[in-house]
This record gives C-alpha cells, sequence and structure tokens, in this order.
C-alpha cells in the first residue's frame, strides 16, 4: 500500500479529492499553502478536484489566486 509520502500527496490534495470543502477552506487560509504542489503523477490539487467530480471544491479553488488554471500533468 502506498502512503501519501510515496506519492506526494498533500493535506490539500487530499481535501480536493474528498470534496471537503471545510477542510479546503481550512487548508486554503493557512500562510503561504502551496496551492500548486504536485503529487507523483504531475497533479495538482485543483486537477485532483476536476479529475474526481468534486465541481464545489474546483469552484473555490479557482477562485484561489495564484491557483494555476493551466498546469498539464505528466501525461
Amino acid at each position: 500500500m502506498l502512503s501519501s509520502q510515496d506519492v506526494n500527496y498533500t493535506a490539500l490534495h487530499g481535501a480536493c479529492y474528498n470534496g471537503s470543502l471545510a477542510s479546503l477552506s481550512k487548508l486554503l487560509a493557512v500562510p503561504k499553502v502551496e496551492v500548486n504542489e504536485r503529487n507523483s503523477w504531475g497533479n495538482t490539487p485543483i486537477m485532483v478536484a476536476i479529475s474526481w467530480g468534486k465541481t464545489e471544491a474546483v469552484r473555490l479553488m479557482a477562485a484561489v489566486a495564484g491557483v494555476d488554471l493551466d498546469a498539464k500533468d505528466t501525461e
């Protein structure tokens, strides 16, 4: 079983994957949170939210200054 460290999966990735808006809001309030951190597959948190159909998480992330909406994954 892979751990979150094996795939460079951050708490922000997890909140986007789960669509947890409360957690996502709290994480986004942390000063200097890395909103464009990539996991081992090259996915940013917003890309995870998009991939898993978490529409509200996508909207919340898209409203954050600095989120790269043009990012591409490794594929």
